[in-house]
């Protein structure tokens, strides 16, 4: 059941992409700091701007997990005194 509703969201995801790219054609221009300047599609700029934010994202919760799991090994390995 999983997999049929994981596979159910990117194809909607996927149509929703599709449907975008097409309806919005044109191009945009993004200037950024230093004189950093891109003319392309809009469907790619959000493509990367998702992606950026997808990447951050996993990035941050693996370091939270990492972080987790190393507290919780110091805390059993450290001896109990009597």
């Amino acid at each position: 059941m999983n997999k049929i509703l994981v596979a159910l969201v990117a194809i909607v995801a996927l149509l929703f992409g599709v449907t975008f790219t097409i309806r919005n054609p044109q191009v945009v221009d993004l200037s950024y700091y230093f004189g950093i300047q891109w003319q392309g599609p809009l469907s790619w700029l959000v493509i990367i701007v998702f992606a950026i934010g997808l990447l951050t994202g996993i990035l941050v919760s693996y370091l939270l997990a990492l972080k987790r799991k190393f507290l919780s090994n110091t805390k059993r390995s450290k001896p109990t005194e009597t």
